[in-house]
């Protein structure tokens, strides 16, 4: 990851994340850019150092992990040493919106991948089934197959190899190592 590429995800990222922290983690302004300067940190420092798979996950959801240990930690670090200014986490911690919508995102590209790998009747089949939510009598007829049985079958080898390519392409979804 280049320094440009850093920089971009720094500035992006910089003012939804000191939105959530506060929201979520009840900290002032300056503790929520805090802990984003050193989750930054740490994500530099992971991305330089392999722990990070750009395959596994978005670097703003990585970013975000990390920043959710560091504020956990920190707020642990603050009630052990009697600070009694920091609030309870709410319960349970949300989080953001536009992280579920980068996970929907992943899982969406992650689907389109693995549908390139399929025959042309494979995809067919699937799409007819699950998107247009066609019968297997319908399908049947479609296709061509000799029944709904033929269609049934053959939905299911194809579903069975879209699931093992998945399964085969995309990493399990980490969380952030924090160090």
């Amino acid at each position: 990851m280049t320094d440009q590429e850093i920089e971009r995800i720094y500035l992006r990222h910089r003012t939804p994340f000191k939105a959530w922290a506060v929201k979520q983690f009840s900290l002032r302004d300056e503790e929520a850019l805090d802990v984003y300067q050193e989750a930054i940190v740490t994500f530099v420092r992971n991305v330089r150092n392999g722990k990070y798979d750009p395959t596994s996950c978005e670097p703003s959801t990585y970013l975000f992990a990390i920043g959710r240990n560091l504020a956990l930690k920190a707020i642990r670090a603050q009630r052990n040493n009697g600070g009694n200014n920091v609030l309870e986490v709410p319960e349970p911690v949300q989080i953001p919106e536009y992280e579920r919508l980068t996970d929907e995102l992943h899982a969406k590209d992650v689907l389109a991948r693995g549908m390139e790998h399929l025959s042309e009747k494979e995809r067919e089949i699937l799409r007819l089934y699950y998107f247009e939510e066609r019968s297997m009598a319908d399908i049947a007829g479609i296709m061509g197959y000799n029944n709904s049985d033929v269609a049934k079958k053959m939905k299911y080898m194809s579903f069975r190899k879209l699931a093992a390519l998945i399964t085969k392409t995309m990493a399990p979804r980490r969380t952030a190592d924090v160090e």
